[in-house]
């Protein structure tokens, strides 16, 4: 099971802030050695949009296989709300 939520903000940047606070709300982690297990859901996709409902970030990952996966995504450097390299 994978939760896919989409908001929307009048503030970008604050949401982008909130953004982490808010993944660990919907999906915590038991205190597990390894980043592979622990998670509530097998995924998540997460979506916040501006007031024209045009998205302005995206954070997804998933759990299946071999070795978990994820991403984000942002319309612009300072909406990212993890850091990324």
């Amino acid at each position: 099971m994978a939760p896919q939520i989409v908001v929307e903000a009048r503030d970008p940047e604050a949401m982008a802030r909130a953004v982490p606070a808010i993944i660990r709300l919907i999906d915590p982690k038991r205190d597990t050695n390894d980043d592979r297990t622990g998670w509530s859901y097998e995924g998540l996709y997460f979506e916040a949009r501006d007031s024209a409902g045009t998205p302005f970030l995206i954070v997804y990952d998933f759990m299946r296989g071999r070795s978990p996966g994820g991403g984000q995504w942002a319309r612009r450097e300072g909406l990212y709300p993890y850091s990324h390299g």
